[in-house]
């Protein structure tokens, strides 16, 4: 390869990494040097007609490989509107790995031939919605949101409830929706589409308070399993530094008073460099170990629940158990059939605690209201005659 395609190519590939794309190419020459690249491993090609660095491609999250791929074929295909997952990625809803790699696009016919199948066609009879996230086409956000919602299971429809909440939030950068108005769209679609009880049944469980993907999948299984409601990022007082606080990810009551705190590990805080900040993973890492030992002067149990924790029920269950976080075979009965008669109902239980001096003002309360020789002792006298 000669020096000049060398740097054609190279500056090529630089302009695309600028625009957070891979680079697109249908010109048959250029693609001969761009697979001589591919198969010597200095370029990948995650796509028909797309190309990429293969050192920058490591570096990049799997939802920065997604838009970095919508961005390529949407150089390639301007008129294309995506949808469903991919739009959900443009929007920064939170998919698990396994939905990042296909690409959905909205269609006004029925699916084409001859297409890669990672490539999905999606039918809009009456037309395609167009927005724009992320710099591309795209079904709009209320949309993306119900047609993610009515197909994935509640885990993951509730990670993408609560993010799409919070994206409506007032504080959120460049929120465009409010909160009502999300609720009252996906209302209105469900009277047009299908699946408009399981996003209902999604939607009346969803918090914004909820900040990452993990924390949203570890709540909904408490919900499916019948643990008690937990209560989302509840401040404390930092005892080691006064004036300061911190916040756990979770916080259960139970009966006897006490509390559990659960912390949910998600990677992404330790990785992305978006939430590092210019800080290092060790130096992150290390700021959390501190804030965790400051939680063990409250004496409460702290239950640290990881990847494996949420991809296995039977050890997700015996986990929260063996810390004594409250849990009832019947709420969990109840929620699901909840679930089928009246999806739109959120529907969960918590333990109170009552005091030992509520208990003693009531039973004396009781007892003055009974006549003379009524008394449970006055009873037991006369059982003993």
């Amino acid at each position: 390869m000669s020096k000049r395609i060398e740097h054609h190519i190279s500056q090529l590939l630089d302009e695309a990494e600028q625009r957070g794309a891979c680079l697109a190419s249908t010109d048959p020459s250029l693609r001969r040097h761009l697979m001589k690249r591919v198969r010597q491993r200095a370029l990948i090609r995650p796509f028909r007609s797309l190309y990429m660095r293969a050192g920058t491609w490591k570096q990049l999250s799997l939802d920065e490989r997604a838009l970095h791929v919508l961005r390529g074929l949407q150089a390639l295909h301007p008129d294309w509107v995506f949808c469903h997952d991919s739009a959900a990625i443009a929007w920064g809803l939170p998919l698990p790995a396994e939905r990042t790699r296909a690409v959905h696009v909205a269609s006004t016919t029925h699916a084409r031939g001859n297409t890669p199948k990672t490539l999905v066609y999606h039918k809009f009879a009456d037309g395609i919605p167009v927005a724009t996230a992320n710099g591309i086409r795209v079904t709009p956000f209320i949309e993306t949101v119900y047609d993610v919602l009515a197909r994935s299971i509640f885990p993951v429809g509730l990670a993408v409830a609560d993010r799409a909440l919070r994206l409506c939030a007032p504080t959120a950068t460049n929120a465009s929706t409010t909160a009502r108005q999300l609720k009252a769209g996906l209302r209105e679609l469900g009277t047009r589409h299908r699946n408009a009880r399981r996003v209902a049944g999604v939607m009346g469980y969803a918090s914004p308070r909820s900040e990452s993907w993990a924390e949203s999948v570890a709540r909904a299984l408490m919900i499916i399993h019948g643990f008690a409601s937990p209560r989302l990022q509840v401040p404390f007082d930092n005892p080691l530094e006064s004036g300061k606080t911190f916040r756990v990810d979770m916080l259960v009551d139970r009966a006897d008073g006490t509390n559990v705190i659960i912390e949910v590990d998600g990677m992404l805080k330790y990785e992305d460099k978006r939430l590092l900040q210019g800080e290092t993973s060790a130096r992150v890492l290390a700021r959390e170990q501190h804030r965790e030992a400051a939680l063990t002067l409250f004496r409460m149990p702290i239950v640290r629940l990881s990847y494996p924790d949420l991809m296995d029920s039977a050890r997700f269950i015996r986990k929260l158990e063996a810390y004594g976080v409250p849990r009832s075979d019947a709420a969990a009965q109840a929620v699901s059939e909840l679930g089928r008669s009246a999806p739109g109902t959120a529907l969960g239980f918590c333990l109170v605690h009552i005091s030992d001096d509520v208990i003693a003002r009531q039973l004396a309360q009781r007892d003055a209201r009974a006549p003379r020789g009524d008394s449970p002792a006055d009873e037991l006298k006369d059982t003993r005659h």
